[in-house]
């Protein structure tokens, strides 16, 4: 008895004919049907941005149009596919989205500060309300950033955007808690294993934010980052202990140059997620995720 698969071809004896991929430019993908959600494909660049600080139209090729999507591929499977590594790039793409919207990000990280403080002089739970509202006012940035890159060329970045954290707290919330035990048994284990697993994560609430339309949920979001980070473990390392000293480096002016090197260290991570990870088609604007 002849056993066949799902495409009609019998798993022994006759296989499926096999398509020749066809010969396409360098820089290109040899797929018609993956390509940005602005119409052109994606061209392999020395920076994200042109001359002119524009984002170039056809950036960001969303994962969820590679090949066989359509035939019903699991995001999990196309995420990922054309990663790319280039952390000077990273850092210079984080700079010219600060230095254009330099004062959003200035406003937004005073306010959460002022917040912090202000919860601070509850009594008993400050600690507790602290780190509940650290979680999605910390990725709210990088949200607003990544809407900038799927959206037009001259998008601007609005108050709005910033809050959209607060759409997968819940889930962001059970992310973090994971991580959190897993660090925390890493180094006590040893320093190293905790340190692997604090940055072999890093991305997970950026995946899950992205993809859990596409149903990557919590841990398929942690497995996610895990998988592509151990893909470029070395180079991810590097970038993460410079966008560490970037960041640090800010509160030796006496803490004012934080709120420069702070948001440019958070765009950056940013900027590292899209060229390992892609974009999802869908734009984040009206996030339907309350619980996920």
């Amino acid at each position: 008895m002849s056993s066949f698969s799902p495409d009609g071809y019998s798993l022994q004896g006759q296989q499926p004919p096999q398509q020749q991929q066809p010969n396409t430019p360098q820089g290109q993908f040899p797929f018609p049907s993956y390509q940005p959600e602005l119409g052109t494909p994606q061209q392999q660049t020395d920076a994200f941005f042109n001359q002119d600080g524009k984002i170039p139209q056809g950036y960001g090729v969303p994962p969820t149009e590679a090949p066989g999507f359509d035939q019903g591929v699991p995001v999990a499977d196309t995420v990922g596919m054309y990663s790319q590594v280039n952390i000077t790039k990273w850092f210079s793409d984080a700079w010219i989205v600060y230095k254009q919207h330099w004062w959003v990000f200035i406003l937004y990280y005073i306010a959460a500060v002022i917040l912090f403080v202000a919860i601070d002089f509850i009594p008993k739970v400050s600690a507790l309300f602290n780190m509940l509202l650290w979680v999605p006012i910390s990725i709210g940035p990088q949200i607003a950033v990544l809407n900038k890159i799927r959206k037009n060329i001259d998008a601007e970045i609005t108050y709005s955007h910033f809050l959209y954290g607060f759409l997968y707290f819940l889930p962001l919330l059970a992310i973090y808690f994971i991580k959190g035990v897993a660090i925390g048994i890493g180094l006590l284990l040893c320093i190293i294993p905790g340190l692997y697993i604090y940055i072999a994560t890093a991305f997970a609430p950026l995946a899950f934010v992205e993809f859990h339309d596409q149903n990557v949920n919590i841990i398929r979001a942690l497995t996610l980052s895990i998988t592509i980070v151990n893909k470029h473990l070395i180079e991810v390392v590097v970038f993460f202990v410079c966008d560490f000293l970037l960041a640090l480096s800010g509160f030796l002016l006496f803490g004012v140059g934080a709120l420069i090197t702070v948001p440019m260290a958070s765009i950056a991570i940013v900027f590292a997620f899209h060229d390992l990870f892609g974009l999802n088609a869908q734009k984040n604007e009206h996030a339907s995720c309350v619980i996920c």
